[in-house]
């Protein structure tokens, strides 16, 4: 991308000149089912024993009038990737799909798609409520909220036809307006928890939303019941431009929000004038955390972008960042007035997202290892946090972006946004290295591919 341009996340570039011609009113095709467009987030779910993979699509190119949420089956994935196998099939030539398609090469797997609804294009990001009932979706084209309802078989509902009605989609800002309180526009990330165990409310006070805004602010919100809309309770802003993802930190409640223009990690908390209602509560300037001991080169800026805390509850936290590239160890200082560099591993071009995940738990074989995707040198880096070093380079991917890993099938599930599918990969192969049992090639491997790859005009 751009220099000038570099700040911004995918879809960010197409975005603003779409604002500027007023072409996001599209309405023309609708989405058609089962398919995929520009992927740009997916999630396991349940978290502790997935059974469905969500995907958003943001229809990037508004080939169509909105973008969707799907479910998909990883029991039958699973399934027809392993005909793909038993048929000679490689995991490059792969494509299994739910459509049969007469006369097609892909490998048709009834039973696959689940569930699917429509919102509006450029989602942002998407997060699941604590009970995994819900899965909310920040918008960028409309800046709106999204939440549609997730079924125990994996069935997304969000009214009574297949586009998301009113009540699913948008803020209630009525209250907050009488306060000259106004939702920023452009949300870039989320972060969502539960009020009573995050925040100490009363059991039943259910979800809040934090939402980052790109220009500088974060807002609050208190979600919704089903059928109603999420309430702004509160936003503040002045915060460092060019804001991306937000992270809880488990052992101070704080928000991190790393941002693309400085070398420093913004921090938001949550407070309560009363702490028997979440519509009390309000947004405070926890105070910026330099990033101590990282060169950002003769520009003197950093570009970090998103920051993921440790699963085993170590007092530490990975951030990712553009400027410079790389994977950062860190963890507050004592005086919590800074972060104490702990290492740093070097990665691709452009990179985007990060997962960290651990694996082969409770065996002599276990390690915690980072995937990191980079969209531009079109590969993911496997790091081993540990150490910290490189570990492996999964290469050829055409746009990875967003990342799971499933820690007992010893998968990875690659979301391609320049090629339009996902790919399913076995990590394995590099824990058996780990392991020092590995007999040939340590790289992970590709099992096959969700959904056909799709030829497109280059993103640069």
């Amino acid at each position: 991308m751009r220099d000038h341009l570099r700040g911004l996340p995918l879809g960010a570039i197409a975005l603003l000149a779409l604002l500027s011609g007023g072409c996001l009113d599209n309405t023309g095709i609708t989405p058609p089912g089962r398919e995929f467009n520009f992927p740009i987030a997916g999630r396991l779910w349940p978290a502790d024993a997935p059974t469905h993979l969500l995907v958003a699509n943001t229809n990037f190119d508004l080939r169509y009038n909105g973008g969707t949420l799907s479910t998909w089956s990883l029991t039958r994935l699973d399934e027809c990737l392993l005909t793909c196998s038993e048929m000679g099939i490689a995991g490059e030539d792969c494509y299994v799909t739910d459509i049969i398609r007469p006369g097609s090469d892909e490998v048709a797997c009834p039973g696959l798609f689940k569930s699917e609804v429509i919102i509006d294009s450029f989602a942002a990001d998407i997060a699941l409520s604590p009970a995994g009932d819900r899965v909310y979706v920040p918008v960028r084209s409309s800046s709106e909220l999204f939440q549609v309802e997730l079924a125990s078989d994996g069935t997304l509902s969000c009214g009574p036809d297949r586009r998301c009605d009113d009540s699913h989609q948008g803020v209630d800002d009525s209250v907050a307006r009488e306060q000259g309180i106004t939702l920023p526009v452009d949300p870039v990330g989320i972060y969502v928890g539960s009020a009573s165990a995050d925040l100490g409310l009363p059991e039943g006070s259910g979800d809040y939303v934090l939402l980052s805004h790109r220009e500088g602010a974060t807002s609050l919100l208190s979600a919704g019941t089903p059928g109603t809309q999420a309430s702004l309770i509160d936003v503040r802003k002045d915060f460092a431009p060019n804001l991306a993802s937000i992270s809880r930190d488990p052992n101070s409640g704080l928000m991190w929000i790393p941002s693309a223009s400085r070398p420093a990690i913004d921090r938001v908390g949550v407070a309560a004038d009363d702490r028997s209602i979440l519509s009390e509560s309000f947004l405070y300037d926890a105070g910026s955390l330099p990033l101590r001991g990282i060169d950002t080169g003769a520009a003197g800026y950093g570009d970090a972008r998103q920051v993921v805390f440790d699963p085993r509850g170590l007092h530490q936290a990975y951030v990712l960042s553009r400027q410079p590239r790389a994977l950062f160890i860190v963890a507050p200082d004592e005086s919590q007035d800074g972060v104490e560099l702990r290492g740093e591993v070097d990665v691709g071009s452009g990179p985007s997202r990060v997962t960290v995940a651990v694996l082969r738990a409770g065996t002599p074989a276990e390690h915690t290892l980072a995937f990191v995707s980079c969209f531009d040198s079109r590969d993911v880096y496997i790091i081993d946090v540990d150490a910290p070093r490189l570990v492996s380079v999964y290469r050829g991917v055409s746009g990875p972006f967003d990342l799971a890993v499933d820690p007992v099938t010893e998968q990875l599930y690659i979301t391609d946004f320049r090629a339009s599918v996902i790919r399913v990969v076995d990590i394995a192969p590099t824990l058996d290295c780990l392991a020092g049992t590995a007999s040939g090639e340590c790289t992970p491997r590709q099992l096959g591919m969700l959904g056909r790859p799709r030829a497109i005009v280059e993103l640069r």
